[in-house]
């Protein structure tokens, strides 16, 4: 089973974000969880979850978490997941349940779209996305790394032998809130259907995010470090609100301006994956937030 890395607090202006974010929360019992497989850390106003390096513990926490009574908590971040074809249908409907019923309570989930580019790590020829990232009803994770000098811009991460998952699902159909996109093909099969990542933020090592584990401090990266800081933007938005904005793909599709395109780039190991592109791709899908108005639009959004 693979995983991301273990990160939960960004730096600079996005871990006072974050912290920002679970002070103003406390009041609305509001939390911001960071999860991972077996390695987590504590963020000011947040907690984490321990889980075992299996799926029925994974699937165990999350249901932990968001049945929750005590500490309600409105924002997951997990930043575990392996390729789709690792999951049976039986542990994938275990799953799928569980996301369902943190949609029915407004809890959003998101997920790593995992660093091992378009193959997820497998060297059979075909291209990998990762569930639980590839769910429906999860937010999708993706990476970006500075461009190259002449390019003023962000471009997708790629490192060669790391860099942001992405691409189509084997397993799960165009859901209705990607229904009006331009989605390529399965480099595998030809066949259109869910498309990863949903959304991108920065993911290379340089700068890279400070995290503290276990009272050390160390710099990591990925798009571990993806889902949290996400969560912690959706987090602050949901401080700002009567009730958790909960399920948000549907708002982000339909608010593309609240996002900058990722055009450049590509997450493809010895040919085989996909390109970015004006946009939704499926490197960086709908592209990296514009924090400010991201924030003041999730604020403003009715409940669905």
């Amino acid at each position: 089973m693979s995983r991301s890395r273990s990160v939960c607090r960004p730096v600079a202006t996005l871990r006072l974000a974050i912290n920002s974010a679970a002070a103003r929360c406390r009041t609305r019992r509001s939390r911001l969880i960071c999860r991972s497989w077996q390695a987590c850390c504590r963020v000011r106003g947040s907690w984490s979850i321990f889980a075992g390096n299996t799926i029925q513990s994974l699937v165990g926490a999350i249901n932990q978490a968001i049945f929750d009574a005590v500490n309600r908590p409105q924002v997951l971040s997990v930043s575990w997941g392996s390729a789709e074809m690792f999951w049976s249908a039986s542990a994938r409907d275990a799953m799928q349940g569980v996301l369902a019923d943190a949609k029915r309570l407004n809890v959003t989930v998101l997920f790593a779209a995992g660093d091992e580019l378009a193959t997820g790590g497998l060297t059979d020829g075909n291209a990998h996305v990762w569930f639980p990232a590839s769910s429906p009803y999860a937010l999708s994770c993706g990476g970006t790394q500075p461009a190259t000098a002449g390019l003023n811009e962000e471009v997708v991460w790629n490192e060669g032998g790391t860099g942001t998952g992405g691409g189509i699902s084997d397993v799960f159909p165009v859901p209705a809130y990607q229904s009006g996109l331009a989605l390529p093909p399965s480099v595998n099969d030809g066949a259109v259907r869910r498309g990863v990542p949903d959304v991108a933020a920065a993911a290379a090592g340089t700068p890279g995010y400070r995290i503290v584990l276990n009272g050390s401090v160390m710099i990591k990266d990925g798009t571990s470090a993806v889902a949290p800081l996400w969560a912690g933007l959706i987090a602050i938005a949901n401080a700002g609100r009567d009730l958790p904005i909960g399920f948000v793909n549907s708002a982000l599709y339909s608010n593309a301006a609240l996002f900058r395109q990722i055009e450049h780039g590509n997450n493809r190991v010895d040919g085989k994956g996909y390109d970015a592109g004006r946009g939704w791709n499926a490197c960086t899908g709908l592209g990296v937030p514009k924090g400010a108005d991201l924030v003041a639009a999730l604020g403003a959004i009715p409940v669905a």
